[in-house]
Formats: structure tokens, sequence, C-alpha cells
């Protein structure tokens, strides 16, 4: 089971793409890798029933599937393998989680779920709910991102959010159709059906609409540019007037 551990606990990195550490410099790159292989040995894939079918060349996960390891989670309904071609379809409450090394965890859930292991590409699909994320940092700061679909690229290190993405954190709620997360810059380019953003902070309440938003992950700062509108109101200014 160890072999199929491996491949599956791929899957999981990948899902969790959207908050992995920066990617190390590149004559470091191999040793994290094995490195990591190396912790991922001895974990096991579990299910109710498992079957192979050699003529799809196949095999086949139902009922209570899941892999664990203390940095690494995630659980489904069933899951099937396809050898030929090194892909994975997994469908069926799909629920991932990752423990981070500075503390931090990613959540993420949806209907169903594909990872290629060539090219390292991820997709998750929305059921009668949506693809969400949640990323709750060290502090206890939580980031929440809903979409129909979600994309993750591991060689390119990026994962995009398309239709009806939403973006939410303690202050701030985004919307729009599309937005794209670079995980070396820590950072949401949010596009489409021009982007809008509100929030309310101690001194001033805010809305405004742009060609695009770029939301930084940490910081929660924001900058919008092309044909930017919007409105910014003086708390205290308004609650006088109220009076």
């Amino acid at each position: 089971m160890t072999f199929l551990a491996r491949r599956w606990a791929r899957a999981t990195l990948m899902a969790a793409l959207i908050c992995a550490p920066s990617a190390a410099p590149a004559d470091q790159s191999s040793r994290g890798k094995d490195k990591r292989d190396d912790i991922l040995m001895g974990s096991v894939v579990k299910s109710d029933s498992w079957s192979m079918d050699r003529n799809t060349d196949t095999e086949h996960f139902s009922g209570n599937v899941s892999f664990s390891h203390p940095g690494y989670s995630l659980r489904a309904d069933e899951a099937v393998y396809y050898r030929g071609r090194q892909e994975w379809n997994i469908k069926g409450r799909v629920a991932v989680r990752r423990l981070l090394e500075d503390g931090s965890t990613v959540d993420l859930s949806c209907h169903r779920a594909r990872y290629a292991e060539t090219g390292e590409r991820a997709e998750l699909f929305r059921g009668t709910e949506a693809v969400r994320s949640v990323y709750t940092a060290p502090d206890g700061r939580r980031l929440k991102a809903r979409s129909d679909r979600l994309l993750a690229s591991g060689e390119e290190n990026v994962m995009t959010f398309e239709k009806d993405f939403s973006l939410a954190s303690e202050n701030i709620v985004i919307v729009s159709s599309r937005a794209v997360y670079d995980n070396a810059a820590a950072s949401f380019l949010i596009t489409g059906d021009r982007p809008l953003a509100a929030g309310v902070n101690e001194d001033y309440n805010f809305a405004m609409s742009a060609d695009r938003l770029l939301f930084f992950r940490d910081s929660r700062d924001m900058r919008a540019s092309g044909s930017v509108a919007g409105w910014v109101k003086d708390k205290e200014a308004a609650d006088a007037a109220a009076r």
C-alpha cells in the first residue's frame, strides 16, 4: 500500500498548494522533494473496499476513503486510480487538510477532484456546494475562498479560481468571476467582470470596483488598477451625522 499512498499523498499536496511555502531555489528543489517523499513513506490509503480492473487498468477505492499523515489528511467517498495515464479521480464529500510548518492550516472541500501526476495538475469541481478553501494563519486569522472550479499547477506554482469567485477576510469581501493565486508572491490577482471589493476597518468603510485587484494574503493589503471607481466613508463622521 506504500506505493499507492505516495501517489495519493501527492494529490493532497497539490490540493493544498494555495498556502504552501514558497518554492525552494533551483539548487534545493530536488533535495526538498526527496525529503518530502521520505516523510510520506509508510503512509496508508484506507477504504471500505478495494478492487482492480485489469481490463481498464484501474484501481477502485470505495467507502470512507482516507489518507492520513501527521501533516496531511484527505477524505472522500470514492477514488479511482488510472494506472496507464497516472491519474486520480476522487469523488463525494472530498475534504483535504494540510498542516504547514509555521502552524497554519489549509482546508479544502469539493464534490469532485482530478489529479494528473504528469504535469502535477489538480482540478476541483463544485457539486451542489461551491469549492471551498480556508487558510488559517498561525495567529488565527482566516481567509476564505469559494469558486465553481479550482485548478492547481505544481509546475507553475499557481492556482486558478473560475466562476463565482469570492474571497473573504476579517474585514473585506471581494467577488468576481476569476482569480489567480501566485504562491511565490502570496497574492491573488482578481480579474473578470470588474471585481468588486467592500470592507470596513476601525477608521472607514469602503467599496470599489476596478479592472484588476491585487490582494496580498498575509498583509491583507489590496491594490486596484484600471478604471477604479468607488467610495470611502469616514466612520467617525458617518456616526456623527447619524446622531
